[in-house]
């Protein structure tokens, strides 16, 4: 696994988290940074810079690969098309840009968005990106021969956009507004098709399994909401024996929803029933659950300094991870060898899962964090 970092003194770096040893220092020309990630293949790392520049690296040699200037602005969002082709720029003054990996400057700049763009994504290739904004608006852009047509999503309740996000299939966006404004669409169409009431649900937890077939919601007020997404209408609700549920994921067949919530119960549901299939009774993790790739495994984390681990078909403790306070979030890597545990001081903590054993921990954050993913290689750990 590797980290990236970025700060204000016009670098960047990527480290080693098993040995802590710094891979590689790089060099943004003395910008500060405000936006830093890897590409989906991991080969580069890439950094947004206060003065709108985009530049990337190689990760094995840490040798600069291109850079990028001039997107109009502090960059907010960034992402690269599929085949590393194209890079769309976001800014904090509402600018979309659009440039050709390896050309010194973008080749088209749009303007829609009142407030900064706090997320872009490529879709169908690189002729659709989908972008939001903290006013509240999702635009679609089609790029076609005769021009760019655009197509706004949700629009009109100039609320701040608290989160958004595009499932990795490209099928499906989901987000939730600062007023806890829920709402999921049809990626390809850029049609929402259904949002909540202002305020009515109070969102603590949003899960999609792998195919997006099904969507599931955990509200304090609603309890679990799940939708087949070919269907709309299709929405049930459910309430969770122990009361509220704080975090959910699916199994990696997307058959089984695992939850978690106030009381400590870890319940596992049948998706195509709605039914409850499984319990897990006392003081389990309440803030975070993950299933391992093969499923076999169930991590959870949160309301104590332990990360437990169960098994699946029998419920039987596997493992107890002790930290030195609360976990906010908990993770397994994809080839299972590792769990990755967020505490509330923002400590990163990576455990060895075959021994138990502490392999390293990392001052990521200096505050309560709760976004923790590994990337598909397992190579890198993301926050």
């Amino acid at each position: 696994a590797l980290l990236g970092s970025s700060g204000y003194r016009g670098n960047a770096r990527i480290w080693d988290p098993v040995t802590g040893a710094l891979v590689h220092e790089l060099d943004v020309d003395g910008e500060s940074v405000s936006k830093v990630g890897f590409s989906r293949d991991g080969k580069w790392f890439l950094a947004g810079t206060y003065g709108g520049d985009v530049v990337a690296w190689d990760v094995e040699t840490g040798g600069r690969v291109w850079k990028i200037a001039g997107a109009g602005g502090k960059v907010s969002a960034m992402a690269l098309s599929s085949d590393r082709r194209k890079v769309v720029v976001g800014t904090v003054v509402g600018g979309i840009s659009l440039a050709k990996v390896g050309e010194p400057a973008p080749f088209n700049q749009l303007y829609s968005h009142k407030k900064a763009v706090d997320d872009v994504h490529f879709r169908e290739g690189a002729r659709v990106i989908q972008s939001s904004g903290l006013e509240g608006k999702i635009i679609t852009w089609t790029f076609q021969k005769t021009g760019i047509s655009s197509t706004v999503s949700l629009q009109g309740s100039e609320e701040q956009l608290r989160t958004f996000s595009l499932h990795d299939s490209g099928r499906v966006f989901v987000g939730v507004s600062g007023q806890d404004t829920f709402f999921w669409g049809d990626a390809k169409s850029g049609e929402v098709q259904w949002v909540s009431p202002r305020g009515d649900l109070d969102v603590l937890g949003i899960a999609t399994d792998s195919t997006a077939t099904h969507l599931a919601v955990a509200s304090l007020t609603r309890g679990i909401m799940l939708w087949d997404l070919s269907n709309p209408a299709s929405r049930t609700e459910k309430t969770a024996p122990g009361g509220a549920v704080y975090a959910l994921d699916f199994s990696p067949d997307g058959s089984e929803l695992a939850s978690v919530g106030l009381d400590g119960d870890l319940v596992f549901w049948n998706v195509s029933t709605g039914k409850i299939s499984g319990r897990v009774e006392g003081q389990m993790g309440h803030d975070s659950v993950d299933y391992s790739a093969d499923g076999r495994l169930i991590a959870t984390g949160g309301g104590s300094a332990t990360t437990k681990i169960v098994e699946r078909s029998t419920g039987a403790m596997v493992r107890e991870l002790e930290g030195a306070e609360s976990t906010t979030t908990v993770r397994f890597s994809p080839d299972g060898k590792v769990i990755a545990s967020f505490e509330n001081s923002g400590r990163l903590v990576l455990w060895d899962l075959n021994t138990g054993q502490e392999l390293r921990s990392i001052a990521a954050h200096e505050s309560k964090t709760w976004t923790l993913s590994f990337g598909a290689s397992g190579r890198k750990v993301i926050t």
